[in-house]
């Protein structure tokens, strides 16, 4: 892997995707564990890329989630319908009062 680029939050935000992937694909870390988690999250907070905004699911996604009894938090996590992530963020039903 080279190093040798223009370093911008972008770039630098690709080069972990990469390199998280190849730790991934090797076996050498599971990508769910809570540290790994954690860990992206400080980086991405020093680089400024933890200010995206939630996306709001559709109501076809929320049905779904119903139906399966397992839906996703307001940051990806995947919950119960009417608990939060590991992280503290609601699941979208909670989120969006609907729970």
């Amino acid at each position: 892997m080279d190093l040798t680029f223009s370093v911008n939050k972008q770039n630098l935000s690709d080069l972990l995707d990469k390199w998280e992937k190849a730790v991934y694909e090797d076996g050498f870390m599971d990508t769910h564990r809570p540290e790994t988690q954690l860990i992206r999250d400080k980086i991405d907070a020093r680089l400024g890329l933890d200010k995206k905004e939630p996306v709001k699911p559709e109501m076809w996604q929320l049905e779904e989630w119903l139906m399966d009894g397992v839906c996703e938090a307001t940051d990806g996590c995947r919950v119960e319908p009417d608990g939060r992530c590991q992280h503290g963020k609601p699941s979208w039903f909670l989120a969006l009062g609907l729970i």
